[in-house]
C-alpha cells in the first residue's frame, strides 16, 4: 500500500533515497505528512523528532519507515519498483502528472505504446512573466495536449486517474 501524502509525496522521498540525496529535514517532513495521513510508528516519530539526523543514519531509518507503512519489507532491494508503484498511485489520486511518469519510467512509456520520449526542461520566466518550463516531446507536444495523450496511453494499460474514470 502506498501512503498518499499530498504535502510531501512518497514518490519524491523514494526518489531522493534512490538517488542518495535524502536529507534529515525531508525525511522529517515526510514523517509529519505520514502522521497527518494516519500512520504512526517509532521510526516515523524518530524521523519527525530529528530533522537534523546525520545523513549516515537516514537510510536505515527510511527503510524502517517503509517497512512500517507497508511500502516494502526492504526498500533497498526494490527501490526502483517501489518508487514506480508509488508514483503511479499518486498519479491515480491526482497528485502527479502522467507526463512525469513517462519521463521518469521509460519502460512504462514503452509498455503503453507511447512512441516519443518525454523530456523535462526548467527555464527562467519570460519577460512577460510566463514560463515555458515543463514536459515536452521531440515533436514539441507539451502542456495539456501532451498530458491528454499520456493519460490516454496510461488508460490503455489500465492506469486510470480516479477523477477520469
Amino acid at each position: 500500500m502506498v501512503p498518499i501524502t499530498p504535502n510531501k509525496l512518497s514518490g519524491d522521498i523514494l526518489e531522493a533515497y534512490h538517488r542518495n540525496y535524502l536529507s534529515g529535514p525531508e525525511l522529517s517532513e515526510w514523517a509529519e505528512a505520514l502522521i497527518l495521513a494516519g500512520y504512526d510508528s517509532d521510526a516515523i516519530n524518530e524521523a519527525l523528532a530529528n530533522p537534523d539526523s546525520h545523513w549516515q543514519e537516514l537510510p536505515e531509518l527510511f527503510k524502517r519507515i517503509c517497512r512500517d507503512v507497508g511500502l516494502s519489507p526492504d526498500v533497498s532491494i526494490d527501490t526502483e519498483q517501489v518508487k514506480k508503484e508509488a508514483m503511479i498511485e499518486e498519479f491515480r489520486c491526482g497528485h502527479r502528472r502522467g507526463a512525469e511518469l513517462f519521463q521518469r519510467f521509460d519502460d512504462l512509456r514503452q509498455r503503453a505504446g507511447f512512441a516519443e520520449p518525454i523530456h523535462f526542461r526548467l527555464m527562467q520566466d519570460n519577460p512577460d512573466e510566463t514560463n515555458d518550463s515543463g514536459y515536452y516531446t521531440d515533436s514539441m507536444s507539451h502542456g495539456p495536449e501532451l498530458e491528454a495523450m499520456v493519460v490516454d496511453a496510461l488508460r490503455s494499460i489500465g492506469i486510470i486517474r480516479a477523477d477520469k474514470q
